[in-house]
């Protein structure tokens, strides 16, 4: 059923094909498709209730038992964006809205999205530039910017700002956030393995049983900062395929407004540590351990605690 859907003139559907999308068990109530090219697309099962994708193209993309309740896409832009490939089994977008977000030079390969869903999402003046999630797997749900059990692989977000964002389970292998901000956000049970943030902001983090391995933080800023149950393995391989680890625990402790630039942890351990207004540039803290530790209105400028 189509109530109350435009197809205006400059509308174009080469090469397109709706398998069970429109006829039958596809619905697309009150919807608006201006300047929209489907290239080779495929929207088996698919519902689109009050759904708007302005200038929208989605060359070579399926959407297979796909649903988007209430979707809209207002002044959103997908410049030069491929979805190669791509698959969105059992997805579903109620209530999401994505106004004025741009993907420009953004693909997305062989990326899959098991029974995701995008419950009140806003992503709202988001921007990926030249995104790329090769192989990259979104499974279980999005509930209001939540992503548990994800996989990013090889991903980057340069310039990315996650408000109140959850991590479940997530997994970053190889993952760059460049000058990314993290607000609000929440890593429980989260792997950065091989990840990086340069210049990145963490504004009232919450890192609850994290584990980072081989991660990087060049000049990265952590505000009002929270530690819960928090492992740093920091494993640098040798000859004969030895390891050397360094391992840091951080239970029940706390960073408010602390910075930590170019700062080291190794063999650390924080147990119900407090940082107030702490900075610590250039700070190492080699084998260091501050148990029941407090450091109100701290500064350790260029300091070292080695052993």
């Amino acid at each position: 059923t189509f109530p109350t859907t435009t197809y205006p003139a400059d509308a174009t559907f080469p090469n397109t094909r709706f398998s069970d999308a429109t006829f039958p068990e596809a619905m697309i109530l009150e919807a608006t498709f201006p300047k929209v090219a489907y290239s080779e697309v495929t929207f088996p099962d698919a519902t689109f209730l009050e759904a708007t994708f302005p200038d929208a193209t989605f060359p070579e993309t399926t959407f297979p038992e796909a649903t988007f309740s209430e979707a809209t896409f207002p002044d959103a832009t997908f410049l030069e964006a491929t979805f190669p490939e791509t698959t969105f089994p059992d997805a579903t977008f109620p209530h999401t809205t994505f106004p004025d977000a741009t993907f420009p030079h953004t693909t997305f390969p062989d990326a899959t999205f098991l029974e995701a869903t995008f419950l009140d999402a806003t992503f709202s003046d988001a921007t990926f530039l030249e995104t790329t999630f090769p192989e990259a797997t979104f499974p279980d749900t999005f509930l209001k910017a939540t992503f548990p059990d994800a996989t990013f692989s090889d991903a980057t977000f340069p310039d990315a700002t996650f408000p109140e964002a959850t991590f479940r389970e997530a997994t970053f292998p190889y993952a760059t956030f460049r000058e990314a901000t993290f607000l609000d956000a929440t890593f429980p049970d989260a792997m950065f393995p091989d990840a990086t943030f340069p210049e990145a902001t963490f504004l009232e983090a919450t890192f609850l049983e994290v584990m980072f391995l081989e991660v990087m933080f060049p000049y990265a800023t952590f505000l009002k900062l929270r530690f819960l149950k928090l492992r740093f393995l920091l494993k640098l391989r040798f000859l004969m395929l030895r390891f050397l680890t360094f391992q840091a625990t951080f239970p029940d402790a706390t960073f408010p407004d602390a910075t930590f630039p170019e700062a080291t942890f190794p063999e650390a351990t924080f147990l119900e540590a407090t940082f107030p207004d702490a900075t610590f540039p250039d700070a190492t803290f080699p084998e260091a351990t501050f148990p029941d530790a407090t450091f109100p209105d701290a500064t350790f400028p260029t300091t070292t605690f080695p052993d």
